[in-house]
């Protein structure tokens, strides 16, 4: 198997990036249960650990026999590997030479209606206070527009089982994708769940929404 054969596909999974003084690799993968994409951090030595099975012909000797060497050393050693100066989170524009956490929306704006939903923010998340209404439907719009800058507020909601606390989380945390997870315990926020809290700076640009 020769190595530029495989060394794009390896690029579709894998990085270098610098993540402060140091040097690292970060793989995307998809996690099964909650279908989405987490990033796990490693050394140079995991990615030649996890690829140690694998061979890949790098050249040839005087002889002209094919010389072999361990997948993992092959893609970090070769100059089309995919490599980033570091990792950002932003929004709705490019940095290049950067890894952006963000993925984009996961839903394309257009019109519609969404009376049923709205009626039920009004009605029940906001218990027909037209100014909680407002200011809420405010707040919304401004995790949409301004997706890149600190919300500042953290909306609370509370009440019984059952009144669609859940149901308004779910909705606009949709949009977001995989940057979203709903939640039902603090736990599973701050006991591994695996991918929300792999990095500070996703963790921190995640939506969660708690129940």
């Amino acid at each position: 198997m020769n190595s530029d054969a495989v060394i794009l596909g390896l690029n579709e999974r894998h990085a270098v990036v610098r993540l402060g003084g140091r040097t690292a690799i970060i793989t995307e993968d998809t996690d099964p249960v909650l279908n989405r994409t987490f990033y796990a951090y490693g050394s140079f030595q995991d990615i030649r650990n996890l690829y140690s099975n694998r061979q890949v012909i790098v050249g040839e000797d005087r002889n002209g026999d094919p010389i072999w060497k361990s997948l993992g050393d092959a893609w970090l050693e070769h100059p089309m590997r995919r490599q980033y100066d570091g990792i950002t989170f932003s929004p709705g524009r490019d940095v290049p030479g950067w890894f952006n956490l963000w993925r984009g929306f996961a839903v394309q704006p257009r019109a519609g209606d969404w009376s049923l939903l709205s009626n039920h923010v009004y009605d029940n998340i906001c218990c027909g206070n037209a100014e909680h209404f407002w200011y809420l439907l405010n707040w919304m719009a401004a995790t949409v527009q301004r997706a890149g800058e600190p919300a500042e507020v953290a909306v609370a909601l509370r009440g019984k089982r059952g009144t669609g606390k859940g149901v308004f989380g779910r909705e606009l945390g949709a949009l977001f994708g995989h940057h979203f997870v709903h939640i039902a315990h603090a736990r599973h926020l701050t006991q591994g769940w695996r991918g929300l809290c792999q990095d500070r700076t996703d963790a921190a640009a995640a939506g969660v929404g708690c129940q």
